[in-house]
């Protein structure tokens, strides 16, 4: 079984592909595959923009080779 874990990051953009987040404000972009996340705004009375903070969940192999974790 596959660990999952939950980051908080700042939303960026998105396509059909991926998604890009920063860990921190003008830090920088980092993309993951839109397959393998779900990513949400922390505050759900926020809409998913730029410079939102999100929380994204993913396997957590995935954030540790994108060092995120």
């Amino acid at each position: 079984m596959t660990a999952i874990a939950e980051i908080a990051a700042i939303y960026q953009a998105e396509t059909p592909l991926g998604v890009c987040i920063r860990e921190v404000e003008n830090g920088p972009d980092i993309w993951l595959p839109i397959s393998a996340v779900e990513v949400e705004p922390e505050n759900e009375a926020l809409a998913l923009e730029r410079g939102v903070v999100v929380k994204v969940t993913a396997p957590e192999g995935l954030l540790l080779k994108m060092g995120l974790i």
